[in-house]
């Protein structure tokens, strides 16, 4: 008796309203197991050529653009992978070994040397498309390939948000969440390959956004914009620099024209 039921939402939802993204053109990227990037419409856009889904919202009147890419498992196979004798030292000194292995790759700088790579290690869009690293040469060191490995990743990220453009034509920033959001380096690189500002909330968990909705639907809070003001916080700002995500916009075009040569010759490989 007397206690409120109040309806829940997916879990994508909930990490929208956890980090405050319920406006028209706010954008959520999560970095989790697989990659998700989620934007915020006033109406439910359908998308012919299904480059991406549409959810609702948990907001009333709100609509969610969404796609997924490449990420988490991603990272972690390649870091046990060509990291497995480093891992096991820096984790034997109970240290984050993704933080001391990315200060390395900090020093290679953006572009990788012409190092590009293609994650596509897991299903994709075409059935034949396969990973690799492209344009290696003899200069090239373990950091390179690790660099250029983000460097992908964020370009994969882009290419599920440009078609989002064709119905928002400005992003007003991302939010970032999930444990990739923690990595001050995979943030810089994302914030200057999709060339917006990148914030990231200091509580990122989807239980926040089901507690603020459960707060909403009680009448803890007025309305969702009284909620984040006074549950969401920002830890950091990352902005993008602009002779950076110059670099970036030349890679990325030879990142679509590259792949679009090669897809033939993978399906030959199948």
């Amino acid at each position: 008796k007397d206690i409120p039921i109040v309806a829940g939402c997916s879990d994508g939802a909930a990490d929208c309203l956890t980090a405050g993204v319920i406006n028209a053109a706010d954008c959520l990227v999560r970095l989790g197991t697989t990659g998700a990037i989620f934007i915020v419409t006033e109406k439910p856009i359908i998308d012919v050529s299904n480059q991406f889904f549409i959810l609702a919202h948990c907001i009333q009147n709100k609509w969610l653009m969404h796609q997924i890419f490449p990420f988490g498992i991603l990272h972690k196979w390649f870091y046990y992978t060509f990291y497995e004798k480093e891992i096991k030292n820096i984790l034997r000194k109970r240290k984050n070994f993704y933080s001391i292995i990315e200060r390395k790759i900090e020093k290679i700088p953006p572009g990788s040397d012409g190092l590009i790579f293609y994650p596509h290690l897991m299903p994709s869009t075409s059935e034949y498309m396969k990973g690799g690293f492209f344009g290696i040469t003899l200069n090239h060191k373990k950091e390179h390939f690790t660099r250029a490995l983000l460097e992908g990743i964020a370009f994969s990220l882009k290419e599920v948000f440009m078609p989002s453009l064709k119905f928002i034509p400005s992003i007003n920033n991302i939010k970032l969440v999930g444990g990739g959001s923690k990595s001050k380096l995979i943030v810089k690189i994302i914030c200057n390959v999709l060339g917006v500002k990148g914030l990231v909330p200091s509580f990122q968990d989807a239980s926040l956004g089901a507690a603020i909705l459960g707060g909403i639907g009680s009448n803890v809070f007025k309305n969702p914009i009284e909620a984040i003001k006074k549950c969401v916080k920002i830890e950091s700002i990352t902005k993008p620099s602009l002779n950076i995500q110059r670099k970036y916009e030349k890679l990325f075009a030879i990142f679509l024209k590259i792949r679009q040569d090669i897809i033939e010759s993978y399906r030959l490989l199948n």
